[in-house]
């Protein structure tokens, strides 16, 4: 059975593509998850930039098969056709609509503006036609992807205004937890980082000279085939403009509380200053009072040294009188 795939290399640029490094192989990846069922893919990218698949599944069954790379567009855009057998086609696109798409991006797309983490939102166009192309107006793989970053930024919409009540909640609370606010701030910041680049790659994808439908044109009358798209792109436009008011009110909001918390540590430094300032002045008056104290007793020290000085020259002088008075006393004897 026949069919084909149209891999799209998120890009900010309209450029020809080649492989980012001379590692072209991707080896035992465990994509069970994604296809249902025991599965380990390996793949390799070829000179030609054609992609050589091998599933290895349960029971020791292989399906291989070749991605031959029919035509690129600058927007990033890579037309394959491939055939299996018609038991195998199910599993074959069920590989190749995430986990082979992803791989193969990988050797030519640089995680610029995004996390590694947000390569797996989209999936991989894949049909069992070999007449798509890419590169007539409002072709199906165009719209197929940017289809998908209608729900994608919708999501993303109320995951961050989910987020951001919850940091409105722990901020509110009598026990506001700073240590935790700023880190789950700054998972919040991280998250809208991510997915404002994604919204980088979409209006890339949205200004490609084949979109001619897919569009907000106030002046444009659509036909009710093409007004599923004017809504299409309408709703994104809206996503888009709500994710930028929530990172930006949520970045204000944290930016006025780090204000707050910043005046509020210089207020209490201010205070332990003063305090300082004051015990120090307190232990100036206590030394200084201590030295007066000091002074006085190094001179009552003195003032007592002198007295005890003056008390033995007396108690020497009375002795000597009682001495004299003695020998006065036995005097008149000695002349008998």
């Amino acid at each position: 059975m026949k069919g084909c795939c149209v891999f799209w290399i998120p890009t900010i640029y309209h450029q020809d593509f080649s492989p980012l490094s001379d590692y072209k192989k991707v080896e035992n990846e465990d994509i069970s998850d994604e296809v249902g069922c025991p599965c380990k893919l390996t793949l390799r990218l070829t000179e030609e930039q054609d992609v050589s698949v091998t599933l290895d599944l349960e029971e020791h069954k292989k399906l291989g098969f070749d991605l031959k790379r029919i035509k690129s567009c600058s927007n990033g855009f890579f037309l394959y056709q491939f055939e299996t057998d018609d038991e195998e086609f199910e599993t074959a696109a069920l590989a190749l609509k995430n986990p082979i798409y992803h791989c193969v991006k990988g050797f030519y797309h640089k995680h610029q503006h995004h996390s590694t983490d947000c390569d797996s939102i989209l999936d991989a166009y894949v049909e069992a036609d070999t007449e798509t192309d890419i590169d007539i107006p409002d072709n199906k793989p165009l719209i197929f992807y940017l289809r998908q970053y209608e729900k994608r930024f919708k999501d993303f919409a109320e995951q961050l205004e989910y987020d951001a009540t919850y940091l409105t909640k722990i901020s509110e609370e009598p026990e506001y937890r700073e240590i935790l606010y700023r880190e789950k701030y700054e998972m919040f910041n991280q998250r809208c980082f991510n997915v404002l680049g994604e919204i980088i790659y979409y209006q890339t994808l949205l200004n490609s000279e084949c979109n001619h439908s897919y569009q907000v044109n106030s002046s444009r009358k659509y036909s009710p085939d093409t007004k599923s798209l004017f809504q299409g792109a309408l709703n994104t436009e809206n996503a888009i403009a709500r994710i930028r008011l929530i990172a930006q009110k949520t970045g204000s909001i944290s930016q006025g509380r780090r204000s707050v918390a910043t005046l509020r540590n210089i207020k209490m430094a201010n205070e332990v200053l003063t305090r300082l300032t004051t015990t120090t002045s307190s232990i100036k008056k206590l030394s200084s009072s201590s030295n007066k104290l000091q002074k006085k007793m190094q001179k009552n020290l003195k003032q007592g040294e002198k007295a005890s000085n003056l008390s033995i020259r007396l108690g020497w002088l009375s002795l000597a009188l009682g001495f004299i008075s003695l020998l006065l006393g036995i005097l008149p004897f000695l002349k008998e």
